[in-house]
């Protein structure tokens, strides 16, 4: 059982890292912002897909080191290319605590079009430049996440808690995965280890570590502004975060399923 939590965080990481590498670059090392700026600068945008771009600010252009700052942004070349987050909330930086920043999407609507992407607060504006083409290649990069030390997903252990609230859940801060194994319907499958009880049990175990995962990456989106939030209230933040679920499920569900599956106890 070990082994397989093992080898089961080791592709979470994985898929972890295929998930957030779709965003779009900070600044790079030693690097100063020191105007409103986009990254990238330059960019393509696959036909009918997203492009994730990202909007700096250094905190003095700002005023205040805190409040409500938004950047309006706008597309040159609409409906060909179009911006779906007009209005981006900007945060302060956790890496960069003199930098504040955002995210917002792109999509391209008709082939070879082109487009100024421009971004202003205030007086202050940036602007990228992006056209409708297939990405440009990059070599793959192979360092692991960074999460906690060891990726994103460290453990997959057992939750005891006689009355759960939830049959599984994630804590991001120390990497952990708990199952909750007294919760309704999940004592059938396990043990108070998390060893198996059955055959089934290993579908049932794929399928609580998928929901967290999801969850995970769902959670991500809708963060980093990836996920399309039509509006403010609480019921359009669900409906979006169920929607980024079941994409993410689509992509990885399989894959946790299909590694539970074949390892051996």
């Amino acid at each position: 059982m070990s082994k397989l939590n093992r080898d089961l965080c080791s592709l979470l990481n994985k898929l972890a890292k295929e998930h957030l590498s779709d965003l779009p670059p900070g600044p790079e090392p030693g690097e100063k912002i020191e105007e409103l700026t986009i990254k990238p600068a330059y960019a393509n945008i696959p036909l009918n897909e997203v492009r994730v771009l990202s909007v700096y600010a250094p905190i003095f252009i700002l005023g205040k080191e805190t409040g409500d700052f938004k950047v309006q942004v706008t597309s040159s070349n609409a409906p060909h290319i179009l911006v779906l987050n007009p209005v981006v909330k900007l945060e302060r930086h956790r890496k960069y605590p003199s930098l504040f920043y955002g995210y917002f999407r792109v999509v391209g609507k008709t082939d070879k079009e082109e487009a100024t992407i421009t971004c202003r607060f205030g007086e202050h504006t940036a602007t990228a430049n992006v056209r409708v083409a297939p990405p440009k290649t990059r070599p793959p990069k192979t360092e692991e996440p960074k999460g906690s030390k060891g990726g994103y997903f460290r453990e997959i252990r057992a939750d005891r808690d006689e009355k759960p609230e939830q049959r599984v859940r994630y804590d991001e801060k120390v990497g952990t995965i708990w199952i909750s194994v007294n919760f309704p319907g999940i004592k059938r499958y396990f043990e108070d280890n998390l060893d198996f009880k059955s055959e089934e049990s290993k579908l049932m175990y794929a399928e609580l570590i998928g929901e967290a995962f999801c969850k995970f990456t769902a959670r991500y989106d809708i963060e980093k502004g990836r996920a399309l939030v039509m509006g403010d209230s609480r019921d359009a933040i669900m409906e979006a975060f169920i929607k980024a679920m079941n994409s993410s499920q689509k992509s990885y569900l399989h894959r946790i399923h299909e590694a539970v599956l074949k390892h051996k106890l």
